[in-house]
């Protein structure tokens, strides 16, 4: 699979692991490694940022089996991981496709918004990126009002940056952020949606580019563009949103990837041992990553089950649709049992039947419950909850965790 099909096809999230020299002190603090321990804007500061980002993608948790791309500083590109150059150790060790952070900051606000400051070494950059193996770039602007000037300003800084980047040969992630505080948020998304459409009609057919926007006021509001056939991909942008509010309004827009920064590294410490590490950054992709996707991916389930699903602290691993079912898993014990068991190839009965199989071996003397499942409903079980959803489901209950979900595609 080459890079572009695995970020338009694959199923997964964008790390951005692109802090600047501005973010990295608290980025560092909160790994556990204080100022006294490096000097602020100095090689030292990005010898400790470069270990900690090295930690995380080198450890077994870190995989492209959950993680379609990650986007890097500078400073990481040029440096190398485990005796490899940062973004072909991502590409040939992990199967995660590089992006590079590209903007140089924003300049100060005028009608509204924040456009980029000048890349001056822009052709340089990309030029390099590409012969290092990257796939694409990041850059962001920032709208704090509806004034259309402004955003017209904006939109059309990103593609006339990003046409310069795909005249080098990677594929550009616009991101015209909205701040989620602005009064007018909803008439901001509407400008930019508009002027959005309108560059993008303006591609030929060989010219492809990503968008990366902040969470919309109004379900499924970028549809459009995540339809447009020059969009290779739509990311979401938190933008400062709680992760409960950002997950339940991803779980409305759906055609939209989910994108992790802080979230990669809570809970993590440079003072942890490796198998405390990779247990940490296992159980956070998990929890707060698949989830979500999962989510994402049952899109033929009602809205009014998406919501509470999103809202509960679920652990869900989305499988390949085979035979009509999707196959999603709540139970942080008993998960590897139930993979293990699993083959792309078995029915849905011979599902109900590893379910039971499980909990038998699980549950001394208890009776494996019968292998059919009614599509309508669900069988309790000591280890498991079971449920099989049909299509037109419009409620979802959860007894207990951990829980099988069947989805009847």
């Amino acid at each position: 699979m080459s890079m572009l099909e695995k970020v338009k096809n694959a199923d997964g999230f964008i790390a951005a692991l692109d802090q600047s020299g501005g973010s990295t002190p608290k980025a560092l603090s909160m790994y556990g490694i204080e100022e006294s321990e490096y000097e602020v804007n100095t090689v030292s500061m990005f010898d400790c940022i470069h270990k900690m980002r090295t930690r995380i993608m080198t450890s077994p948790s870190f995989g492209g089996d959950r993680i379609l791309g990650a986007i890097l500083f500078q400073d990481t590109l040029n440096r190398e991981v485990e005796g490899k150059p940062t973004a072909k150790y991502l590409w040939e060790e992990k199967k995660i496709v590089p992006f590079l952070k590209i903007d140089k900051g924003l300049a100060t606000e005028e009608n509204g918004v924040q456009v980029m400051k000048p890349i001056p070494d822009l052709e340089e950059v990309c030029g390099a990126a590409f012969s290092n193996g990257v796939f694409g770039t990041k850059m962001r602007s920032n709208i704090n009002s509806a004034n259309a000037e402004g955003i017209k300003a904006v939109v059309s800084q990103q593609f006339e940056v990003g046409k310069v980047i795909i005249s080098k040969g990677l594929v550009p992630i616009i991101e015209p952020e909205v701040n989620i505080d602005a009064k007018d948020k909803g008439e901001c998304e509407a400008i930019l949606k508009q002027e959005i459409l309108t560059n993008l009609d303006t591609l030929s057919e060989s010219q492809n580019v990503m968008l990366k926007l902040t969470l919309p006021s109004s379900d499924n509001f970028y549809k459009e563009c995540c339809d447009h056939p020059r969009v290779v991909r739509v990311v979401a942008l938190s933008g400062g949103y709680s992760k409960d509010v950002a997950n339940e309004k991803l779980a409305k827009n759906s055609g939209i990837i989910a994108s992790f920064s802080r979230a990669l590294t809570e809970g993590l410490s440079a003072k942890m041992t490796d198998d405390e590490y990779n247990k940490s950054l296992g159980d956070l992709l998990r929890q707060e990553v698949l989830g979500l996707s999962a989510i994402q991916q049952a899109g033929s389930i009602a809205p009014s089950v998406l919501r509470p699903l999103c809202l509960l602290p679920l652990f869900i691993v989305p499988l390949r649709r085979s035979q009509g079912i999707d196959l999603a898993l709540d139970g942080r014990d008993k998960v590897a049992e139930l993979l293990g068991f699993w083959s792309p190839r078995r029915s849905e009965g011979e599902i109900a039947r590893v379910v039971g199989d499980t909990r038998k071996q699980n549950s001394q003397g208890d009776q494996a419950p019968n292998s059919s499942l009614d599509k309508k409903s669900f069988t309790s079980l000591t280890s498991f909850s079971v449920l099989s959803l049909a299509s037109g489901s419009s409620s979802l209950t959860l007894w207990s965790s951990p829980t099988v979900i069947i989805f009847q595609g």
